[in-house]
């Protein structure tokens, strides 16, 4: 109900941020000359950190597409309100292809990520930078589906949807309950196939996999809207240290983002402690989650002290921000 979920959701909040950068921009008066050249220094700097982290840590790195992609929405962003729009419906299908991968996965005989199972971490860099330099090559073609939620994230900065809360309650009140419903609903079919047949033993149509794959990438999209409403409507009305830790957190993301994959390295790979041969999906949540509560109060104390995660601090820097 939850697997692949996060990429819409994480590419409409990343849209909504250039949204906001390109409002601050137009406060200052800058042209839309200065706001993309100071976007598309940020957005080298971004790719850099991902490839290095997709290389070092993770093949499965989400920030060098998400700068590849942003750089164009910051570029619709300049553009008005209709160029979103249309971007945003253009590019939907291609999500599509992730959602057609993601349910036929199942049939290969692939076991989790080929580096994660090397001897060596020395045999793993080399199996990354390969994959890596592979992916970020294709992202125009297998990325570009982002777009559409990186797009819709742009357009509701420009009308200050997930901020001025109380202006929007009556939209947002629908955002949630039809996009968290919509989301839901296209995420049962694939669901249920997987948990009658994990080892599709029964299902073995390629086609009918495929398809609900698509439906459940696709209906992410408006589940993705209605989460972030939710999480709006949260913010606004509920106070207090969980929700401010929380928000903290949120505000190091970057950081929070690469010490998990420095977390998963330790743990989990052939050539570390080896986890990831004994744990499942269930296990590999509790050490995720437990992750995501160590950084808490970590996140918590920087904001307390008015500091920034230590890659937050470097992506400023190095983008002149």
């Amino acid at each position: 109900l939850v697997d692949n979920r996060g990429f819409p959701l994480f590419a409409l909040l990343f849209g909504y941020g250039i949204g906001i950068l390109y409002r601050a921009s137009q406060r200052r008066g800058e042209s839309s000359r200065r706001f993309l050249a100071r976007q598309a220094r940020r957005h080298l700097v971004l790719l850099v950190i991902g490839l290095l982290h997709g290389i070092l840590l993770f093949t499965g790195d989400i920030l060098a597409a998400y700068a590849l992609v942003g750089m164009l929405c910051a570029w619709l962003a300049t553009r008005g309100r209709l160029p979103l729009m249309i971007m945003a419906g253009l590019a939907l299908p291609a999500l599509g292809l992730w959602g057609w991968a993601d349910g036929v996965i199942g049939l290969g005989s692939g076991d989790g990520y080929v580096s994660a199972q090397a001897s060596s971490y020395g045999s793993s860099l080399q199996i990354r930078t390969g994959e890596v330099l592979r992916s970020a090559a294709l992202t125009p073609i297998m990325d570009i589906g982002l777009l559409s939620p990186m797009a819709l994230g742009a357009l509701a900065a420009r009308y200050r949807l997930l901020e001025d809360v109380r202006v929007h309650a009556d939209l947002l009140g629908p955002l949630v309950r039809w996009g968290l419903g919509i989301g839901l609903a296209g995420a049962i079919p694939l669901t249920v196939v997987l948990i009658a047949d994990p080892h599709h033993l029964t299902l073995t149509s390629q086609t009918v996999l495929g398809i609900l794959g698509v439906i459940h990438q696709l209906t992410g999209v408006p589940g993705a809207v209605g989460a972030a409403a939710l999480a709006a409507l949260i913010a606004h009305r509920f106070r207090g240290r969980v929700l401010w830790a929380i928000e903290a957190l949120g505000a190091t993301a970057l950081t929070a983002y690469i010490a998990q994959s420095l977390l998963f390295l330790v743990l989990m790979p052939a050539f570390t402690l080896g986890l990831g041969a004994q744990l499942g999906t269930a296990g590999a949540t509790v050490i995720a989650l437990g992750g995501w509560l160590l950084m808490l109060p970590l996140a918590a104390a920087l904001r307390a002290r008015d500091r920034r995660g230590p890659l937050e601090w470097l992506l400023r820097y190095l983008a002149g921000s």
